[in-house]
């Protein structure tokens, strides 16, 4: 029995995936051998890499959700003043994340005069799904800059000139949706680490990564 952190697991996925089970964002190559990178929001949010050793790949986890949270543009830091009132600090994973969705979504309800709503992150995303409520369409574009930043911050974290990938359920539910938001124009706008504007980004479309990079681990790609 092999206990595997999960998102040790879907990096292993990484070199396995088709490109089928994969949809690129935006421009961007990557480089065979380069580092990797998983980031995926779901209830908190998980960061996972894959570093490459030799001619074999060394899974590795993060808690990089938990740093602290740095917004980016007018619209995020008046969101960010709203949210100060009921937190000390916020980590990313308070914004990148399901009760991230609610946080944004609550904070421009006040932001904009019109409700106090804190609707749970699976209503939003399905309002936004059925582009029945324009708020919940916003929350979703302000979320989807929000996981460029930190992708962005993560990919230069890791030098992960071999490719930024995207996990979870909620991004391929929205991905007509997501395609058409900010995250790669806000991954891109990273001053201080200009590199990661050649980085692909991609969103895994397959549903199970995890299953498909525990079973690769003992194919002798992996230490």
């Amino acid at each position: 029995v092999k206990v595997f952190n999960d998102f040790c697991a879907k990096a292993c996925s990484l070199p396995l995936l088709k490109d089928e089970q994969l949809l690129q964002i935006g421009s961007g190559a990557i480089e065979e051998r380069g580092n990797k990178i998983v980031v995926g929001p779901g209830t908190g949010i998980g960061v996972g890499a894959l570093v490459s050793v030799g001619d074999k790949w060394k899974a590795l986890a993060s808690e990089g959700g938990h740093i602290g949270f740095s917004p980016s543009g007018d619209l995020e830091k008046e969101i960010v003043s709203v949210l100060y009132e009921e937190f000390n600090r916020l980590s990313v994973e308070d914004m990148v994340s399901g009760r991230g969705i609610s946080h944004i979504y609550y904070a421009l309800g006040l932001i904009k005069g019109k409700h106090y709503s804190k609707l749970d992150a699976e209503t939003i995303c399905n309002q936004a799904h059925e582009e029945s409520d324009p708020d919940s369409i916003e929350t979703f574009k302000v979320f989807s800059g929000m996981l460029g930043c930190f992708a962005s911050d993560m990919a230069g974290t890791f030098n992960a000139t071999g490719g930024v990938y995207l996990a979870g359920g909620v991004l391929p539910k929205l991905k007509n949706l997501f395609v058409k938001a900010d995250f790669r124009k806000k991954f891109e706008e990273n001053d201080n680490l200009p590199f990661v504007r050649e980085i692909r980004t991609s969103l895994i479309l397959e549903e199970q990564p995890a299953l498909i990079g525990a079973a690769g681990y003992f194919s002798g790609m992996f230490l």
